[in-house]
C-alpha cells in the first residue's frame, strides 16, 4: 500500500498544476511499477527462479534466487547437469563385459560407476584368474567417492558461508582431490578409506555375520592396497530385502543434495565408536554404522553408501581443528557446525541443526559413499 501509495504522489507532482485537467481528458495514472523482488524472503517474485528463504548459495538455489543443478551449467559441487551436454546419466552400460555398471547418486551429482567383475574370463583391479587376488578370501571396496550430506559446515566469510559443497574450501570438494590425487608425491593415493570383509558378501548368505573392518590404507591409482593407519572393526550382515539401515528422517537438515540411502540388496553393519576425518578435522562418532547397495553377487562394487554416526556437543566443544586448516584453525569444532555455541562464540548459520540421542545434544552425521573392489596385499 506504501509503496502504490507514493507511486500515485509522484504522478500527481508530475501533473503539477494540470493534475484536475489530465484527469478531466480521461487520462488515469499508469499502471504501478512491480514491487522489486526480495532474494532471501522464501517468496519466488519476478524474475527470481528461486527462493529458499535464505541467500546462501547452495546446489540448488544459488544466493541470486537463480536455479543452481539445472542451470545448463556444470557449477562447482555438481557433477552433472541435465540440460548441458550429455545430461546426466541414467544408464551406464560401457558395452564392457568385464565391468558391473550402476548409475551412483542422484540430480546433478549422478555418475557412472564400473567396477571390475569375477568372472570365467575376468577378475576385479584387472587381475588374471588364478592369481592370488582373485583367490583371495578378504573382498576390499576402496572408497571412490566420499560426501557429507548432514549436517552442513558454515564459517563467516564476507557472509555466513555453507563450505559443504561450493567454493574453494568447499569439504566435498578436497574429498574428491585426496581420493583421487597424490599431491604429496608418496606413491599413494592421500585419502583411501577401504572397507574389507572376512568372506563374500552373496545372496546366499544373507542375515549371516561376515567380520567388517573399516581401514584406512595405502592405496595405488588403479591398483592395490594395503593397510596403513587406523582400523575400525564391526560385524556386518547381508541384506537381501527390505530396510538397510534405519534412519529417523527427523536427523536429517533438509540439505540439497539430499542423503540418498542404500536398498536391498545390502550391507550394514553393528553399531560402534569410530574416529573419522572431517576434511582432516578428527571427528570421534558414537553409534557408527556403515551401509551399501551391493553391486553384483558377489559384490565387486557398492553404490549409495552411507556412514551414519553421532557426534556430541561435548566432544565437539573438546576438538579443536588443527592450525593448518586456514579460517579455522585452532578454533572448536562446534563453531563450524549450525546449532554450535563453544564458550563465547555462536555458529553464524541462523538455524540449529542439533540432534539429541541418548539425553545428549550433538549433531548425527551422515556420508554418502561409493566404493569398487580392489586387490588387497595384505590381509586384516
Amino acid at each position: 500500500m506504501k509503496h502504490l501509495a507514493a507511486w500515485r504522489l509522484a504522478w500527481l507532482v508530475s501533473c503539477g498544476l494540470a493534475a484536475a485537467a489530465c484527469n478531466q481528458a480521461g487520462t488515469e495514472p499508469p499502471p504501478p511499477p512491480p514491487t522489486p523482488s526480495i532474494c532471501g524472503n522464501g517468496v519466488i517474485e519476478e524474475p527470481e527462479q528461486c527462493d529458499d528463504d535464505d541467500t546462501i548459495g547452495d546446489l540448488t538455489c544459488d544466493r541470486w534466487c537463480e536455479l543452481a543443478c539445472g542451470n545448463g551449467t556444470v557449477d562447482d559441487g555438481e557433477a552433472c547437469d541435465p540440460v548441458t551436454g550429455a545430461g546426466c546419466p541414467t544408464t551406464c552400460d560401457d558395452g564392457d563385459p568385464c565391468t558391473l555398471d550402476a548409475v551412483a547418486d542422484v540430480d546433478c551429482q549422478s555418475a557412472c560407476l564400473h567396477t571390475a567383475a569375477n568372472t570365467e574370463v575376468c577378475c576385479s583391479s584387472g587381475s588374471s584368474v588364478g592369481s592370488p587376488a582373485c583367490e583371495s578370501t578378504v573382498y576390499a571396496y576402496r572408497l571412490t567417492s566420499f560426501k557429507l550430506r548432514d549436517p552442513h559446515a558454515f564459517i563467516e566469510l564476507s557472509v555466513c558461508s555453507d563450505i559443504t559443497d561450493v567454493g574453494s574450501l568447499a569439504i566435498n570438494r578436497q574429498y574428491a582431490d585426496n581420493i583421487n590425487e597424490d599431491n604429496d608425491s608418496d606413491g599413494y593415493l592421500d585419502y583411501s578409506p577401504v572397507l574389507l570383509l572376512e568372506a563374500a558378501p552373496i545372496l546366499a548368505t544373507a542375515g549371516d555375520e561376515i567380520a567388517m573392518h573399516f581401514n584406512f590404507a595405502n592405496c595405488i591409482a588403479g591398483g592395490a592396497c594395503s593397510p596403513s593407519g587406523l582400523d575400525i572393526a564391526a560385524p556386518a550382515i547381508v541384506v537381501a530385502s527390505g530396510t538397510c539401515l534405519d534412519i529417523d528422517e527427523g536427523t536429517l537438515g533438509g540439505y540439497t543434495p539430499g542423503l540418498v540411502e542404500p536398498a536391498a540388496a545390502c550391507i550394514v553393519s553393528t553399531p560402534t565408536t569410530a574416529s573419522l576425518s572431517l576434511g582432516g578435522i578428527p571427528l570421534v562418532l558414537e553409534q557408527t554404522q556403515i551401509s551399501a547397495t551391493l553391486v553384483g553377487d558377489p559384490a565387486q562394487g557398492m553404490i549409495n553408501g552411507v556412514i551414519r554416526g553421532f557426534l556430541t556437543e561435548a566432544t565437539a566443544d573438546a576438538t579443536v581443528i588443527p592450525l593448518s586448516l586456514p579460517l579455522v584453525g585452532g578454533k572448536k569444532l562446534s563453531i563450524m557446525l549450525p546449532g554450535g555455541t563453544p564458550g563465547n562464540g555462536k555458529n553464524c548459520a541462523l538455524h540449529d541443526d542439533r540432534d539429541t540421542y541418548d539425553g545428549q545434544l550433538g549433531w548425527w552425521f551422515y556420508v554418502n559413499f561409493t566404493a569398487v573392489r580392489v586387490d588387497w596385499l595384505v590381509a586384516p
